[in-house]
């Protein structure tokens, strides 16, 4: 901006006036303008020539904010000198227009050319500081949580950005700090990771993703048995299951009910009626089975029969015993020997 001089003060009293007086400013402005530089009008018999609208219209009428004064310039090369009085939007004076809003610069200059003709300028100008209105951008990604049975290998989260060019920081508490290393964990537990992501005209994306690392997942092996059940007549010896373990070092414990006290010592039983005998096998490493087969004794009753052999002379046809059931329901078989095939068939005998 140029040094203010008498011309300066000149403006400044010219605008007081139209102020009080009501009258536009920049009619009366140019009226005392050309009356105050009658001395320039050599060569101009009428005074100098006013381009006014010509320098306003190179005038920029809005302008960015960056935190800086603006400055109007007058680069039409015949202004040689002028002044420039800053007006706020209610019309005081101020030294510089730099926040956003709306003001008014009322700029006076003059100047001749080689020729010898002058030329003056007297008008207002409008114009506004605005704030820049950008856009940004969304980042592109997803964060994936991690969660496995331990097995001595670190593990983290996992971050797939697609948007190019991002820079990613982490930490393991939300108020940092942050820094380039992912964190990763190795023991039992669940962390959280916190993470920034960041790029130049986007969105800065703030989050979290835990890490969730379990006991180790014990595969126990089977024990490798066979139970059988019992089933008899009554005969007074006692009798109990078939437990056959084939797996070594098994540890076997029995008991008359599943939820009673296991022993080492295997029920057995000799009256007639069904028990249960439970059994436990026990072994490190291996599943523990819990498992359980009857003993059943009966009580068999006496089957109603008669029976007479046949005594006589050949005669020359077939002849066999005599046997009566009473008891119904009765299977009968016969053989020849007491070792021999037992069928239905009972056997006769025709020759002496």
């Amino acid at each position: 901006m140029r040094r203010p001089n008498r011309r300066t003060g000149i403006a400044i009293l010219l605008l007081m006036c139209m102020m009080l007086t009501l009258l536009p400013v920049d009619v009366l402005a140019r009226d005392e303008f050309q009356s105050a530089d009658k001395n320039m009008s050599r060569g101009n018999p009428d005074g100098p020539e006013d381009i006014s609208d010509e320098v306003k219209a190179t005038l920029p009428t809005r302008f960015t904010y960056t935190g800086n004064a603006i400055s109007l310039t007058i680069s039409d090369a015949r202004i040689k000198e002028y002044n420039i009085l800053y007006l706020s939007s209610d019309e005081n004076e101020i030294s510089e227009a730099v926040e956003p809003g709306t003001y008014s610069a009322i700029i006076q200059g003059w100047g001749s050319s080689e020729d010898g003709i002058n030329y003056a300028i007297y008008f207002i100008h409008s114009f506004s500081i605005v704030r820049e209105t950008i856009i940004y951008d969304r980042i592109q990604f997803t964060a994936n949580n991690y969660t496995g049975a331990y097995d001595g290998n670190p593990h983290s989260i996992s971050l797939d950005v697609t948007t190019p060019g991002v820079s990613a920081t982490y930490a393991t508490t939300e108020g940092g700090p942050y820094g380039d290393t992912l964190p990763e964990f190795t023991e039992v537990g669940e962390y959280t990771v916190y993470y920034r992501l960041y790029k130049e005209l986007h969105v800065t994306e703030w989050g979290s993703a835990t890490v969730t690392i379990t006991e180790p997942e014990v595969v126990e092996q089977e024990i490798e048995y066979t139970a059988g059940d019992y089933f008899g007549a009554y005969d007074g010896v006692a009798h109990s299951i078939a437990l056959d373990v084939a797996t070594e070092g098994v540890a076997v414990t029995y008991a008359t009910a599943e939820d009673g006290e296991y022993t080492a010592e295997k029920p057995s039983f000799t009256e007639p009626g069904e028990y249960a005998v439970w059994f436990r096998l026990e072994k490190e490493g291996y599943a523990t089975v819990v498992g359980s087969a009857s003993v059943t004794i009966v009580l068999l009753s006496n089957i109603e029969y008669g029976v007479e052999g046949y005594s006589g002379y050949y005669d020359g046809a077939a002849h066999t015993i005599a046997l009566t059931v009473t008891t119904e329901g009765v299977a009968v078989t016969y053989t020849t020997a007491e070792d021999g095939e037992y069928t239905a068939e009972k056997p006769s005998f025709t020759e002496p």
